[in-house]
Order: C-alpha cells, then structure tokens, then sequence
C-alpha cells in the first residue's frame, strides 16, 4: 500500500504481507467504495491458477464460482454506486478476455409465523433449514411478532420445518432457484394448533364431588380458562363436553349422573357467553370411560374419574 500526500504526490509503498501476499504472485489490487480490498493470486488456495480473492476482516476469501474458474482470472474491478463489474479471464482458453458481471446481494429470506387458524403471530416459535443431506443448516427463533430472517445462499432448494409446542409441526420448502432479480424471498409459515382443548387452554380436567353435579370453585377457575380461550384466541371454536363418574352406584343412576355433571359443564360456559351452537353435543358416559380403570379403587382414583373433559369439533 502506499499513502496520497495533499499535494497528490505519493508516500513510501509499503508490503502488505502475510496474510494477502504469499512466496508466489499477488497482483491487480482493487479497493471498492466500501473499502473492500479484492486482488489476484496464485499463491492462495483456489480454483485454478490465478484466482481472484478479497480481503476481509483480515481474513483473505476466495471469490468462488463463478466468478473463479479453473483458469486465470483477474483484474477485478467494479463500478461505483452499482452492481456491474469487469474481470479479465482466459476461461474459454487462448487469450485473456474481459467479462462483465452483476454483483449480487446476500439474499435474505425472511417470513412470519402465524396460527393457521385465527392469524395471531407465534412468538418464540422454532424455524430449522435443513441441506441436501437433511442434516440442520439454520436455526431460528421468532420473535414476538412471530417474524425471522437470515441469509441463504443462492441456487439451492431447503427443506423448512417450523414448530411450537401448541402446534403441529409444519414441514415445506422454500426455493432459492432463479432468484439473482431478488434480494429478499417471503416466506410465511401457518401453523395449525394441536387439536386438544385442555392443552390449549392450559387447564385440568373439571372434577366434581362424590354424588354431585355442580360446578366447584376449583373447576369454575379451569372453565374460565376455557372461556377466555373460546372468545379471545378461537372464536369459531366447536367443542363436545364429555362427562364421567366413578364406580360407585348403578350404572343406570351414574349414567343419569353422568349426564347433569355435562349439562352443568355446558351451563356454566354458556351463562359466561359461550353461544349454545358452540357446543354441538353434551354427553354422559357414567362409569364406562374411567381414567383409572381399578377394581379396588382409592378415593384419589375416584376422584380421577369423576370429570368433565373436552374434544374439539371444528376449530375454523
């Protein structure tokens, strides 16, 4: 390198050294408006004889394909506030011929992640890219409005998986195929939620009482979970109420049982406006579903088994 005066005359050149020039050839240095220093070699590790390379954060990088080919080429130059450029190359064999070229922007992919259903975005959901052998190449995190973004390279097709604990996991494919007109791809992910009221609305099952069918205050907490789910996050949520009983008494009675303990499930969350049509059937199945299936049972095993529990209809 060698410095400019202010009278424009120049300074002592001085060698670069270790580690752009080599024992070999360095030659046709070019530093670009961002202050990218790209020169020719031979003497670095390349793709034929002379190469054309960039010195970056001290690290010196080979330009690759296709730019690089198997013979020599250098002269690297780019114009100013623009994407063309020239080099000198002898790639097609016989003389040295000047090529022009585009440079092209790392290309950014980028997208939301959102519920299939109601299309809130997913916040902390996980993004993976996987390479050709299927082996992880990306790993991202949304963020709070459910977007990521990172950098692919150009040509090649990933498979996409997406996944969050609430939902089921999503696999696809974005391509980087014929994109050299693009610098960002769009690519939204939609995640359908697992069909399972009780995870979603993160609540236990609605126990009752021995011989009873109202709604305790521990169960009333568990169904204004339920509540809040079916008004604020699925709003066109279907569901089916099934009741239970344990052992105790006849099966005639536990079914009859069975059946306020539904009834009474359906009343509470249609009394805190939950429409009606919303829950497309109401059922009691006395002693036949049990959650513990004893012959002698303890008191905790009854309890188990005289529940309300919940399955989804339509979600959409």
């Amino acid at each position: 390198k060698v410095s400019i005066n202010e009278d424009g005359s120049f300074g002592q050149p001085q060698n670069l050294g270790a580690p752009v020039n080599t024992e070999f050839d360095e030659s046709f240095p070019f530093m670009d408006s961002d202050g990218s220093l790209y020169f020719s070699s031979n003497g670095h590790a390349g793709l034929g004889l002379f190469d054309i390379f960039k010195l970056e954060e001290g690290q010196v990088e080979n330009l690759g394909e296709p730019v690089n080919s198997s013979m020599d080429d250098f002269a690297y130059f780019q114009v100013d506030n623009s994407k063309e450029g020239y080099i000198s190359t002898n790639r097609e064999g016989g003389s040295d011929d000047i090529y022009v070229f585009n440079k092209l922007n790392p290309l950014i992919l980028k997208g939301q992640v959102t519920d299939a259903v109601n299309g809130k975005p997913i916040p902390s959901a996980t993004v993976r890219l996987m390479d050709e052998e299927g082996e992880e190449m990306v790993f991202l995190e949304t963020d709070q409005e459910g977007n990521y973004q990172t950098e692919i390279p150009r040509d090649q097709t990933f498979p996409v998986e997406a996944k969050e604990i609430s939902y089921e996991i999503f696999n696809g494919e974005v391509s980087s195929m014929q994109a050299d007109d693009k610098e960002e791809i769009q690519y939204d992910i939609q995640l359908n939620p697992v069909k399972d009221v009780e995870y979603l609305a993160e609540i236990d099952n609605i126990y009752f009482d021995f011989d009873k069918a109202n709604i305790r205050p521990d169960a009333a907490a568990e169904l204004d979970k339920l509540i809040d789910l079916m008004k604020n996050q699925y709003p066109e949520l279907v569901i089916e109420i099934g009741s239970h009983t344990d052992r105790r008494g006849t099966n005639a009675y536990n079914e009859k049982l069975a059946e306020r303990r539904a009834k009474s499930t359906r009343d509470y969350l249609v009394e805190n406006g939950i429409a009606p049509e919303r829950i497309v059937a109401y059922k009691g199945y006395g002693e036949t579903k049990p959650a513990i299936d004893c012959d002698r049972c303890t008191e905790k095993d009854h309890q188990l088994n005289r529940r309300s529990m919940f399955s989804v209809v339509k979600m959409d």
